[in-house]
């Protein structure tokens, strides 16, 4: 079976099924004691059974029984009535959930039994719509808690004794991802870490022309039985080739920190599906990098009064002095929706102790300027950070006696570019804005966005970063005098990482800090499967050589988590523009929901040989093993 690139190989794994039994569809599937039990409904002539299979590994399965039955008084229930199966381990035997066909309705059902042939049914439950995933609860939780789908919402139960089922905190929890609220359809699988759960769930993305099963995450926190819950994450759908047929989930399972899924195929069989998740890539022999993000934060938000950064403050470029205050260029916009540059100033990295009341960079030559009076509808495609033109995401670099700023130029209606200017550092410390007149230096026609440069030439040669969709492209020039017809080439590549949380598209952050290792590279990748979120991450660059990656960390240094990178402009946005390293710190500017400026840090010394423990190496994606034939 072909995997159109999402998967990383196929086996098949086909399973003798007694007789002449088949499998006719996968019921659900359990984790208990180390051994996975799949339920499944085969079929013999006409005949239904409802049989259970065991596996060790997750996908080589066996029949441990033939004819299991769920007793109801005299008869037996109905298997082909049934569905969403649930398997529990109890201290008298088993308890199995399940979802009963009642006429149009579904209703959730209990059943215990000492030995896994014969369960005795035990009655409805009555506050569940449908079976979701339980797992042994926190202490502050009485025994049990049960995670469940209502309505596309997430329901909370607990219970003592796994018969008896009350409402955790009496709400229905709207999961969301970047864009907008998910409606999810089943939860699949919960992980549990303390009092922090990994709910994993089933969801059908809307964003196809015909319906895609898609599975997710999020985090699920409860303190004192309320329940936070963080925005999902996207990390499967689909393959192309099953888009044609009739796809239907089974569940999922958590293996030593891995979580499969189990899916239907009609007509083809069930397969197990190892999915993939930021947390999983990492080597449990390498460190973590991470950045802490700092209390302060926000450290610029907008100013109502003030007319031309009413609307957003965000993405800052940073200069630091000897004395080691540290000055800030940061986008801001107005309700004009037109982008310019405010300027801070702090004398710890961290707090503001001056703010300019007027901007610094202002829109200066036509090709940064609106354009009046036009219709804005093809420069929607363009748009970031609700800006309709102006002077976007600057990044400053201080070779010399000058400080040299890239920035975005958009006059709301063309494909942004790069622009170049520069200014004496006197002047700019002074706060007098005598800047050079900008040239433009990345091709027409294309938009080209995150351009910064290197503070040391290479090789007698200035160094610059840029991004053309989708990845960071770096020329070597002669001159930063740019005529305004000559553009950058992209001469050389450093790629999104296929099966990665950076597979959709990355881009230099701040302009590269020279340590003895390696050029420290901060730069802002998106997912392939999780595309509205801007994350952080970091490289070690050669010295010699920047385009050569010697290190690249496996799963970001920063997430957007807190309320200023999701209650803002955009939700799910941290997107970086500099940095500086004060003392023995490492501090990283960025912006926050498209609408604050943040900062964290890391002590400098203790990241770089963290990130140096993280190769450059392919990381394998979902893999799809076919469990059973139909």
């Amino acid at each position: 079976m072909s995997t159109d690139g999402l998967l990383e190989s196929t086996k098949s794994n086909n399973v003798h099924i007694n007789g002449e039994h088949s499998v006719f569809r996968g019921l659900g599937v359990s984790h208990i004691d180390g051994e996975i039990y799949l339920l499944i409904h085969a079929k013999q002539n006409d005949a239904h059974h409802f049989q259970i299979t065991l596996s060790k590994d997750a996908s080589d399965f066996r029949v441990i029984e033939e004819s299991v039955s769920i007793q109801i008084a005299d008869e037996c229930e109905d298997i082909s009535t049934v569905a969403n199966l649930h398997l529990s381990k109890t201290a008298a035997g088993y308890a199995l959930f399940y979802e009963k066909t009642v006429g149009t309705y579904k209703r959730a059902c209990f059943a215990t039994a000492k030995k896994l042939s014969q369960f005795v049914f035990q009655g409805y439950i009555d506050h569940w719509s449908e079976v979701g995933a339980v797992v042994r609860a926190i202490p502050t939780v009485s025994g049990y808690l049960s995670i469940h789908a209502k309505n596309g919402k997430i329901i909370l139960s607990a219970s003592s004794d796994l018969s008896k089922w009350t409402s955790l905190d009496g709400k229905e929890h709207e999961i969301h991802d970047s864009y907008s609220a998910i409606n999810v359809q089943h939860i699949s699988c919960i992980q549990r870490d303390g009092n922090t759960y990994y709910v994993w769930f089933h969801f059908i993305n809307p964003h196809f022309s015909r319906p895609v099963w898609s599975v997710g995450w999020f985090k699920l926190q409860l303190l004192n039985s309320k329940a936070y819950v963080s925005p999902a994450h996207h990390v499967w759908e689909q393959p192309h080739d099953w888009q044609n047929t009739d796809v239907y989930p089974v569940g999922a399972v958590s293996i030593q920190d891995a979580v499969v899924g189990y899916w239907g195929v009609v007509g083809v069989g069930l397969f197990s599906v190892r999915y993939r998740r930021y947390a999983d890539r990492r080597s449990s022999t390498d460190p973590e990098v991470t950045l802490t993000k700092h209390e302060s934060n926000p450290m610029v938000a907008p100013s109502p009064t003030v007319s031309w950064e009413a609307f957003n403050t965000l993405n800052a470029a940073v200069v630091q002095t000897e004395d080691q205050n540290v000055h800030i260029l940061y986008r801001a916009q107005g309700h004009d929706y037109v982008s310019v540059l405010g300027y801070v100033r702090s004398k710890d990295g961290a707090s503001i102790d001056y703010r300019s009341p007027v901007p610094a960079y202002t829109p200066y030559d036509d090709f940064e300027k609106r354009i009046p009076n036009i219709q804005m509808t093809k420069g929607m495609n363009y748009a970031s950070g609700g800006g309709y033109g102006g002077v976007e995401d600057p990044r400053i670099t201080i070779i010399g006696d000058r400080a040299h700023m890239i920035y975005v130029s958009y006059d709301g209606y063309s494909p942004p570019r790069l622009a170049l200017t520069s200014i004496k550092l006197d002047d700019f410390l002074a706060q007098r804005w005598l800047w050079e007149k900008p040239v433009l230096i990345s091709p027409p026609g294309i938009v080209d966005k995150s351009g910064c440069i290197l503070p040391e030439k290479v090789n007698g040669k200035y160094v610059i970063f840029h991004r053309i969709f989708p990845n960071i492209l770096i020329d070597y020039v002669d001159t930063l005098e740019f005529d305004g017809t000559s553009w950058l080439k992209g001469e050389y590549v450093i790629p999104i990482r296929k099966n990665n949380w950076d597979s959709r598209k990355i881009g230099a952050g701040a302009p590269p800090i020279k340590t003895p290792y390696g050029w420290l590279l901060i730069y802002y990748a998106v997912d392939e499967l999780d595309a509205g979120r801007y994350k952080i991450g970091a490289m070690l660059l050669d010295l010699k050589d920047p385009s050569k990656v010697l290190h690249r960390t496996n799963s970001p240094i920063l997430e957007p988590t807190e309320w200023y990178e999701n209650n803002g402009f955009k939700p799910g946005i941290a997107y970086p523009c500099g940095a500086v390293v004060i003392g023995e710190t490492l501090y990283v500017y960025y912006g926050g929901s498209d609408t604050y400026v943040c900062v964290a840090t890391a002590n400098l010394q203790d990241f770089l040989n963290n990130l140096r423990y993280h190769e450059e190496a392919h990381v394998k994606g979902s893999v799809v093993h076919k469990v059973f034939q139909h």
